[in-house]
C-alpha cells in the first residue's frame, strides 16, 4: 500500500492545508511517487517469467501488489495506472 499512500493522503484531505496553502509542486511530486511505483511494479511482473512474482505459489509480495490494485480502482478509478 506504500504504492497508493502518497496519493491517497493528498486526494483523501488527510493532512490538506487551507487551498491557498496547497503546494502544487508537492502534490506533482506524490502523484510522481505513485506512478514510479506501478512503473516499478509493471518491470516486476515482466521479469517475473512465470504466473507470479516469487516462486511458485501466491506469495505475500503478489498479495500486497492485488491489493493496492484493488485499493486503486476503487479509490482512485480515474487515474490512468492501468494504462501507463
Amino acid at each position: 500500500m506504500a504504492v497508493c499512500a502518497p496519493l491517497w493522503n493528498s486526494a483523501s484531505g488527510r493532512g490538506m492545508r487551507d487551498e491557498d496553502k496547497q503546494s502544487e509542486p508537492w502534490t506533482a511530486r506524490q502523484t510522481r511517487k505513485v506512478d514510479g511505483g506501478f512503473r516499478q511494479l509493471t518491470d516486476w511482473v515482466a521479469q517475473s517469467n512465470g504466473h507470479f512474482l516469487v516462486g511458485n505459489s501466491i506469495p505475500l509480495a503478489d498479495q500486497a501488489i492485488c491489493s493496492a490494485l484493488g485499493f486503486m480502482s476503487v479509490h482512485f478509478p480515474d487515474h490512468p495506472w492501468k494504462t501507463k
